[in-house]
């Protein structure tokens, strides 16, 4: 396993000419129809129409919206005066998917205006994590690592840090004896929520490294 041919000079510094997207058009259109799947995705987590759940369906909806919009904004803000002012749709793109990515872990129990937070928030940790895989000379061809890997692991601490314990009660008397548990850190909760998401976190990297 290597790098692409022309990914890297004889130094070791990142190439920036001759990997330009083969289609503009359909890098968009793809992201789009991800986008539009998402809402499949989370607000079919409620895994059914029971009483509530429409409210929920519908706030996951609201929260994977703005977690998408603020973190595509912010990814193009952070990009532009990273590369000299230059505007990139590959930043959109991507920061569309990062934010997707970092609010699915808490979309039905944090509010909206957390979840632009935690969207702003995955678009600087998605630039960071590529920014190291370029630094580690590792050929990441759609920065899959930096969307999926490292903000999946900042969507579920996001979720301990935001998560409101009356909306986890929503999903009913299977949440409600918990509500100290599944309030996030920064609602008061007792910090346990946010200690299962670390451990979450290692056991993943240990069932994916393993297998």
């Amino acid at each position: 396993l290597c790098p692409r041919t022309g990914r890297f000079d004889i130094d070791g510094k990142l190439v920036t000419q001759g990997f330009s997207p083969q289609s503009s058009a359909f890098q968009a259109l793809g992201t789009f129809l991800l986008w539009f799947g998402w809402y499949a995705f989370n607000a079919g987590s409620t895994l059914g129409m029971f009483e509530g759940a429409p409210v929920i369906a519908a706030r996951c909806t609201v929260t994977t919206t703005l977690s998408a919009a603020s973190c595509a904004i912010t990814n193009v803000i952070i990009h532009y005066f990273m590369t000299g002012n230059n505007y990139s749709l590959n930043a959109t793109m991507n920061g569309v998917l990062s934010g997707l990515v970092s609010i699915t872990a808490g979309c039905a129990v944090v509010e909206p205006g957390m979840a632009v937070i935690i969207g702003m928030v995955g678009a600087f940790v998605y630039t960071g994590w590529s920014n190291l895989m370029i630094f580690l000379r590792i050929d990441d061809v759609v920065d899959a690592v930096a969307v999926h890997g490292a903000c999946g692991m900042w969507g579920v601490i996001a979720a301990a840090l935001f998560a409101k314990g009356t909306l986890s009660a929503e999903y009913g008397p299977i949440c409600q004896y918990c509500y100290d548990t599944c309030e996030g850190l920064f609602y008061g909760g007792n910090g346990k929520l946010l200690g299962m998401a670390f451990l979450e976190i290692v056991m993943i990297w240990i069932w994916v490294g393993g297998f």
